[in-house]
């Protein structure tokens, strides 16, 4: 990054434009898809869409640091990204086994 003052004035640009950014992602998806029960399921895309759009302002700061932070999040988040997936649909089939068990036990 740069260190005169343009560069201080792009850096807190970027930085403005990112809470922002937040803050509206926050109140008009994040919100709303908890309030439809859809954060469970969803809960790592969230993650990633805010990752990447985090990753996009610090490009235009400095591509290369992007590009660093870009593979190292690809390392590090992919393994979590499929984790939180995976322990979703452990709890969905566990939720339907237990439901399943619940009617056959009212037909009986």
């Amino acid at each position: 990054m740069q260190g005169n003052r343009k560069g201080n004035v792009r850096f807190w640009v970027v930085m403005l434009a990112l809470l922002g950014l937040s803050t509206a992602y926050d109140l008009l998806i994040i919100r709303r898809m908890d309030k439809q029960r859809m954060m469970e399921r969803w809960t790592w895309a969230t993650v990633v869409v805010g990752v990447a759009y985090t990753l996009a302002a610090v490009a235009l700061l400095d591509w290369r640091a992007a590009r660093l932070v870009l593979v190292a999040f690809m390392f590090s988040g992919t393994p979590m990204s499929i984790g939180d997936l995976v322990r979703y649909l452990e709890r969905k089939t566990e939720g339907d086994r237990v439901l399943n068990a619940v009617v056959r036990s009212k037909r009986t």
